[in-house]
């Protein structure tokens, strides 16, 4: 799970983070809160990983912003 955050990182907006994740948590669950924050379920973003996993390491590092 910690690197599809880690993939994911880029899209997340942390007014996103701290104001619809972490409050729904409670009432929808992770999954349930990562939805309705992002806009995207926890099972797209794993497909999208996998698939970010499986392209040659060169163009893994092209997609991964550097700090």
């Amino acid at each position: 799970m910690v690197g599809a955050f880690t993939f994911f990182y880029p899209n997340l907006k942390p007014i996103r983070l701290f104001f619809t994740f972490y409050p729904n948590i409670y009432e929808l669950g992770v999954d349930g809160a990562f939805e309705k924050a992002f806009g995207i379920t926890m099972e797209e973003l794993y497909v999208e990983f996998e698939e970010f996993l499986s392209l040659p390491a060169d163009q893994q590092m092209g997609i991964i912003p550097n700090p």
